[in-house]
């Protein structure tokens, strides 16, 4: 990973990292809160607490 920071495309890198950081930080709460409630999406209804607890068991040990 630092052989293609260092002698890879290191701007764009850059660039692409403060676009995704800025991204994720203007967007955070609206991303977190979204319930699809309005939107009468049904997406949120169709994950069950087993799927929730899934991805939060595995989430430690995949980071």
């Amino acid at each position: 990973m630092a052989f293609v920071f260092l002698c890879g495309p290191t701007q764009t890198i850059l660039g692409y990292g403060t676009e995704a950081a800025g991204e994720y930080f203007n967007n955070f709460m609206q991303k977190s809160l979204f319930t699809g409630a309005f939107d009468d999406d049904p997406w949120p209804k169709s994950w069950s607490i087993f799927y929730w607890a899934n991805w939060m068991a595995w989430a430690p040990i995949s980071a």
